[in-house]
């Protein structure tokens, strides 16, 4: 044998002799290979707290490192969409606190998607969904019911999903013909041309306990849009800083009959309704809320009803502002009883509220306000103090008939 084969056999041997000392003489190395998950264009690598980047593993994976667990079966996953991906009906999924820059999709499946502790609010601000500007952060749209479940996150920067090829619609949480439970959620810094915050199209989703704020549309409703036959419920959330270029800074309904009880609406702002938008044959029950210092451009700096029945009762508002109605503005045949009226602003009529000559108003026996403006206002059915209107005049301000 020639010394060179000699030479090429010895290294030979030296690679199996340190093969066979690695391996423990199984002759075998393995090198893990991570599968891939669903959706490279949804659900991009999330960055696990400040700074951590997640090691590359199978999924799923009994490995408890992972930050995304599903407890009901006992795995882990580095994606939020990768465990919705993998799990059955009834699964609770837990998230560890970090950042992860997906735009998750519930994809029909009535699961609990929540943080570790949704009641604490350090771990919901610390446990945040960034959709990086690239969809509606959360979507539901294909028929979960109230038992899909998303609980104690922050949800940012999202820019909407796009409907039928034609806008953006519902930059942090899209719904879709589907019911799903929004709960202790934080809710903010998102965009679209429809629901900056959260958009319901024909849906009935339970929203309640989030913080809605600094979401922002090019359209209607800054913080919350209700679209067509959507009748959700909106209950115990802060919905402020929110801003719309059109209608409804706050909540904008459209043919939709939601249920708006004993939530906090402030600081919101749009061209008309700086609050709260009721339009085209909704009937809203809006009731036992806090809604002030929001600000229309045009008409309706709290409330604004437009061809509509919505029940107004037992709500404080004040400190609104608009050109007319700077506390309700009504186009409609709304029931207006129990509220407390105080401190709202019109430059032009209708401090408390702006009652158009196309609008009749009804207590809560069904009975029509009798139309007149000789004051000092006799409306009985609320409770009125310090509304102005033109230029600062409180004579008439409380109810104005057009």
């Amino acid at each position: 044998m020639s010394s060179f084969h000699q030479k090429i056999g010895y290294f030979y041997f030296l690679v199996l002799t340190i093969v066979i000392l690695v391996t423990g003489c199984s002759g075998t190395i393995y090198f893990p290979t991570p599968l891939p998950g669903p959706s490279t264009t949804n659900t991009p690598t999330p960055s696990i707290g400040p700074s951590a980047i997640p090691t590359p593993s199978i999924e799923p994976s009994a490995t408890p490192s992972l930050p995304v667990h599903n407890s009901t079966q006992g795995t882990f996953f580095s994606l939020i969409q990768n465990a919705i991906n993998a799990s059955s009906p009834g699964d609770i999924i837990i998230v560890s606190p970090g950042t992860y820059f997906e735009n998750i999709d519930f994809i029909g499946k009535n699961i609990t998607v929540r943080s570790t502790n949704p009641s604490d609010s350090g771990t919901v601000a610390s446990t945040i969904i960034d959709g990086n500007h690239t969809g509606a952060v959360v979507s539901f749209q294909n028929g979960e019911t109230s038992a899909a479940v998303l609980q104690g996150f922050t949800i940012i920067n999202g820019s909407g999903f796009f409907h039928l090829g034609l806008t953006y619609l519902g930059g942090g949480i899209w719904c879709y013909s589907s019911s799903p439970t929004i709960s202790n959620n934080i809710i903010r810094d998102n965009n679209a041309v429809g629901g900056g915050g959260i958009y319901c199209y024909s849906s009935s989703p339970v929203i309640t306990n989030n913080t809605i704020y600094n979401n922002s549309s090019s359209g209607n409703g800054g913080g919350i849009e209700c679209d067509m036959y959507s009748s959700p419920t909106i209950t115990n959330n802060t919905v402020n800083n929110n801003s719309a270029t059109e209608d409804g800074g706050g909540i904008w309904c459209y043919s939709s009959s939601p249920t708006i009880n004993n939530n906090i609406i402030n600081n919101n702002a749009s061209n008309i309704a700086g609050g709260i938008y009721c339009d085209m044959y909704s009937s809203a029950i809006i009731s036992g809320n806090t809604i002030n210092n929001n600000r229309a451009t045009n008409n309706g700096g709290g409330i604004y009803c437009s061809l509509s029945s919505p029940t107004i009762t037992n709500n404080t508002i004040s400190g609104n502002s608009a050109s007319k109605g700077g506390g309700i503005m009504s186009y409609s045949t709304p029931t207006i009883a129990g509220n407390t009226l105080s401190s709202n602003g019109a430059t032009q009529q209708g401090g408390g509220i702006f009652v158009s000559n196309a609008s009749n108003v009804k207590d809560s026996y069904g009975n029509t306000w009798p139309r007149s403006n000789v004051p000092p206002n006799t409306e009985l059915n609320n409770t009125y103090s310090g509304n102005t209107h033109q230029g600062g005049h409180t004579t008439g301000a409380d109810v104005y008939f057009e």
